[in-house]
This record gives C-alpha cells, structure tokens and sequence, in this order.
C-alpha cells in the first residue's frame, strides 16, 4: 500500500471515509523526482551560500527573543562533496520556488521529501 500510495501516487487515503481511493491523476514519484533535481541544478554553490544565510537569519529570529543583546554567531561548515547545499537547495525549491500547479500535482511527494531531508 505505502508504494502505491507514496511512490506511484496512485491511491491516496479518505480520510471522511476511512479508505483508499484511486487516484485519477497519478504522478509517478520519478516524474517529481526529475522536475525537482532540474530546478536543484540550476543553483549554484554561491546561491546556496546565500539561500543559507537568508535562512539562518529567519531561524534565529523565529527561535530565539535575545532582548537587547544578541550574541554573535559565526558558522564554519566543510562540506566538501556539496551534499548540504544540495540539501539546502532542494529544501529551498519545496518551500519557495514550486508553483501552486507544481504544489498540487505533487503534493503526495512534497512533505515526504521535506520531512527526509531534515
């Protein structure tokens, strides 16, 4: 069931009714898998960079109420086969850079893929 549900997209679960239901759009995973890996390619390891400290920044400020003084932080990561910024990348397409088209045709993918790269 989890592979026809999460990997073929062809059945999806009813939560009003409790059961399975065929999916009449399926999307295959790799169809998804493909798009995402087409748009993670266009970014760089310079707009990686950034896409990290724009992020940070954000995170520190939703995380954190430091009052009048804040510390200072400074961040060193070796990541010498680029594999975090790949994750920082396709993270960053998820989250900013789908369509709302994109949003809803791949939807059964998208938080599944979120959730494993965290």
């Amino acid at each position: 069931m989890r592979s026809l549900e999460y990997e073929y997209a062809v059945l999806e679960w009813n939560e009003l009714l409790h059961q399975y239901g065929i999916t009449g759009d399926a999307v295959p995973r790799r169809a998804f898998i493909a798009q995402l890996e087409a748009k993670v390619a266009e970014i760089d390891s310079h707009k990686r960079a950034n896409i990290f400290g724009q992020n940070y920044k954000k995170w520190e400020k939703n995380d954190r109420d430091w009052g009048t003084g804040a510390p200072v932080a400074v961040i060193l990561l070796h990541d010498a086969d680029g594999t975090f910024g790949h994750k920082i990348a396709e993270y960053w397409v998820l989250q900013e850079q789908m369509s709302e088209e994109e949003s809803q045709k791949y939807a059964n993918f998208i938080l599944d893929r979120k959730n494993s790269l965290v």
